[in-house]
């Protein structure tokens, strides 16, 4: 699901916009008609796209675009949608980050298929441009595994509008056990999955990707059940985390309140499972290479002892 902020003063256009727009089921539209307003909204949720009008009383579109980047460190597309057609102000735009300039005016669908395309190509492109980023730390010699596997669940929270996610990996003890998590109270930190138990099992044991609208429905009468309920958990998705068959934990997103996950959001959380089993694979043979090597330290010292014995 695509989550936009439309930002226009005009409430009519916004309404209009917001109907154009939800025509496409992948997107979700949030308006707001105060640009202030709609800066102090970043702060507290997150969009995959901001849609934005030029003129405006309290902050132009630009002014609006500098305040959010030099306020964010992650940066969200931002489309400017205006009827001023002046070349300086989409040069100005695109100059300051703007994603794309798009001018109002013409035949109301067409106008808005396109817009529809520049939304999805923008969102698209960002979730390929936080991809590579993960890949890229990942890929660097020195990096922690609970680093990498932290920033994989604030970029899922980020990019799937989720209020929350969090990795589970699978203990000596047959256990989902918690490992790194954004957006969780601490005592949900304490949550443990014996083996059989939640939707984490389910699909470890299937292999496959999971969504439930809602997730008591789904699920009753185990022991998290109360972590899980007074964490507010409304509606849920879990990946495994696996290279082939080999399983290592799972991979959840979740709100707290009733917005559905679809089967494109489940696809992107699996593209972020499969980089988390990736790292966990890395750390796994780092971790034995380093053992290797300690071992082969250890048997030269022993023969270089024992030859100078011989030797005196």
């Amino acid at each position: 699901m695509i989550r936009v902020l439309y930002v226009d003063d005009d409430e009519s256009l916004l309404d209009i916009g917001k109907l154009f727009l939800e025509r496409n089921p992948e997107i979700t539209v949030v308006t707001d008609c105060s640009s202030i307003n709609a800066f102090n909204r970043l702060g507290k949720e997150y969009f995959n796209v901001i849609l934005s009008d030029y003129e405006m009383p309290e902050m132009d579109g630009i002014e609006f675009l500098k305040k959010i980047n030099s306020t964010f460190p992650d940066k969200v597309p931002f489309i400017i949608f205006t009827g001023k057609g002046r070349e300086e102000v989409a040069i100005e735009a695109l100059n300051n980050g703007a994603t794309f300039y798009l001018q109002k005016g013409g035949e109301a669908k067409s106008q808005f298929a396109e817009l529809i395309k520049k939304i999805e190509s923008a969102a698209n492109e960002n979730t390929l441009k936080n991809i590579r980023k993960i890949f890229s730390q990942i890929s660097q010699k020195g990096t922690r595994l609970e680093n990498n596997l932290s920033l994989i669940t604030k970029t899922v929270s980020n990019i799937l509008c989720a209020d929350a996610s969090f990795i589970l990996l699978q203990n000596k003890y047959e256990e989902l056990q918690h490992c790194v998590s954004y957006g969780v109270g601490e005592n949900f930190k304490r949550i443990a999955l014996k083996s059989g138990e939640g939707l984490g099992w389910k699909v470890m044991d299937t292999h496959e990707g999971f969504i439930a609208d809602e997730y008591f429905s789904e699920n009753i009468n185990y022991a998290t059940d109360e972590l899980i309920r007074n964490e507010g958990v409304v509606s849920m998705m879990a990946t495994p985390l696996q290279i082939e068959e080999k399983g290592f934990g799972v991979l959840y997103a979740f709100n707290r309140e009733p917005r559905c996950f679809n089967e494109k959001d489940l696809e992107t959380l699996s593209t972020f499972g499969n980089l988390a089993a990736m790292a966990i694979i890395k750390d796994i043979f780092k971790n034995i290479f380093k053992e290797k090597i300690q071992l082969t330290s250890t048997i030269a010292n022993t023969l270089i002892l024992e030859g100078i014995k011989q030797a005196s």
